[in-house]
């Protein structure tokens, strides 16, 4: 037998839900495809665009972006490229925001666990 068939399954996460997963600690982890999916969805919005819009201007699935939107699939970086240029949005810009939004949530978990444990 070879090292690969002798390798076993020692870890599994069970992602409870599209928009956050329980970390070790408890508290909820925010996954880079919800903060993402949100990021693009807010953005069309503002824009007054539909899915379909996007998605024709994009080449892109409607169903696949609504699930992009929903965080329910994770971007190629490809896909994220055709998607913002369909949305006139430097794809820099959108990686920004959602970095600010990740950063929220994780101060904002910090914060309640500094609350928790004092």
């Amino acid at each position: 037998m070879n090292a690969n068939q002798n390798a076993r399954l020692t870890h599994t996460v069970k992602i409870a839900g599209p928009s956050a997963t329980e970390n070790v600690y408890g508290n909820k982890v925010t996954l880079l495809r919800t903060a993402l999916g949100e990021d693009l969805r807010r953005r069309r919005v503002a824009q007054g665009r539909t899915l379909r819009d996007v998605s024709r201007s994009a080449q892109v699935s409607l169903g696949y972006l609504s699930e992009l939107e929903r965080g329910q699939k994770e971007a190629s970086s490809e896909l994220l490229a055709a998607i913002c240029s369909a949305l006139n949005t430097p794809l820099s810009e959108v990686l920004s925001g959602v970095a600010v939004d990740v950063a929220r949530h994780e101060e904002a978990i910090a914060r309640r666990l500094s609350v928790v444990g004092a």
